[in-house]
């Protein structure tokens, strides 16, 4: 039996589905099965969450965006509702190869991509590797275009125990943290408890695998790229956005006064109308 607090968060989780218009939906992708987000309709958008997230991420930001183009929001692999398979390959490569696969599956032809943190370095590698797939980049508080932003996937360090170290995480991802109420704080930290073992098990990936620094390669980027950042970040350096913004050809580099690591999540709107903005200046481009 669900508890009080799960209810009510699935229940919000379901009304934030239902202001963006999106339905929740599976894909069968070898054998591995997608869930995601599909929602809206025109040129596929696809927008993905951070290390440790999931789908919902960018839920509120979507109720934006589904009004002109087709949103889909993936969980990553290993992520959300997707199987956590300890066998799987969970290097920014291997999310890149499962991405690709899922999309392969959803036939979408070239896509507007972008992503929060994990989920824009993600995005980035995959524009890197397959460039005639994606039609625009946009990267959110992004790890990847420097060598030494690789602290972000360093772990998560001990277990939270309480709701005090639950508050220091809530913390260096909000530049306003949320109130929460505290049977709702106590439930959050029982589920990442849960999860604890698999999530520090995908920054060792990330830090072993290929594609963690695209330092040297981010030139190479030729699609049209936003740059969209909380300012109030202090888990990835401004700097890494000014990388991003100067040694990608086509960047525009944006700003967000009230954000922080995941403006997405605390700022839906003003993201919604940053990519909005974007894809309206860019509209009608097409792959390199």
């Amino acid at each position: 039996m669900l508890a009080p607090a799960s209810i009510l968060m699935s229940a919000a989780t379901h009304i934030a589905q239902l202001r963006a218009c999106m339905h929740q939906r599976k894909a069968d992708v070898g054998g591995y099965a997608f869930h995601y987000y599909e929602g809206g309709s025109g040129d596929p958008l696809v927008l993905l969450h951070g290390l440790a997230d999931d789908k919902t991420s960018f839920l509120a930001t979507a109720a934006q965006l589904t009004r002109h183009y087709r949103v889909i929001l993936p969980d990553l692999a290993g992520h959300g509702d997707n199987e956590r398979d300890a066998g799987r390959d969970y290097s920014i490569r291997g999310h890149v190869e499962s991405l690709r696969r899922f999309l392969d599956e959803m036939d979408l032809g070239p896509i507007h991509l972008g992503g929060n943190s994990m989920g824009g370095h993600v995005s980035a590698a995959y524009a890197l590797r397959h460039p005639d797939r994606v039609r625009t980049l946009i990267v959110v508080n992004a790890p990847g275009a420097a060598r030494d932003n690789a602290p972000i996937y360093a772990g998560f360090g001990q277990r939270m125990k309480t709701l005090e170290d639950f508050d220091a995480v809530l913390a260096r991802v909000y530049y306003r943290k949320p109130k929460l109420p505290g049977f709702i704080a106590k439930q959050m930290l029982k589920d990442m408890d849960l999860r604890f073992d698999h999530i520090n098990l995908m920054p060792r990936a990330v830090k072993q695998g290929e594609d963690i620094d695209l330092a040297d390669r981010i030139s190479g980027i030729t699609q049209p790229t936003l740059v969209l950042w909380g300012k109030h970040d202090v888990v990835v350096p401004f700097d890494v956005a000014e990388t991003w913004a100067t040694s990608i050809p086509d960047a525009r580099l944006r700003v967000l006064a009230d954000g922080a690591h995941s403006p997405q999540l605390e700022i839906p709107v003003p993201v919604a109308e940053e990519i909005l903005g974007f894809l309206k200046h860019r509209q009608g481009t097409r792959p390199v």
